[in-house]
């Protein structure tokens, strides 16, 4: 079923969009090269996300990121259920 999702800005720079992972309601920045869904520590601990292993990838710029790699959830985007995805949490 088609689904009209609103995009908006970050910081004049990036493109975001706000869905709901857990049940929490949270702003996700679109990232198409991205190989993982990354929320924040913060985010994850709420959650009670369990970590199960870690991940090393780097940036653009050659900057290395560490991510600690925690169990799926599930997803609601403009009220359509995405299904259980895995995260990764920023270190």
């Amino acid at each position: 079923m088609p689904a009209e999702i609103e995009l908006f800005r970050y910081q004049d720079l990036l493109w975001a969009v706000d869905l709901n992972v857990g049940g929490r309601d949270a702003t996700f920045l679109i990232d198409t090269g991205a190989g993982v869904t990354i929320v924040d520590r913060a985010l994850a601990e709420d959650l009670g996300l369990e970590e199960y292993g870690r991940a090393t990838g780097h940036r653009m710029t050659g900057e290395r990121v560490d991510i600690a790699l925690t169990q799926n959830i599930g997803m609601v985007l403009a009220g359509h259920r995405l299904g259980s995805r895995p995260l990764a949490s920023s270190t």
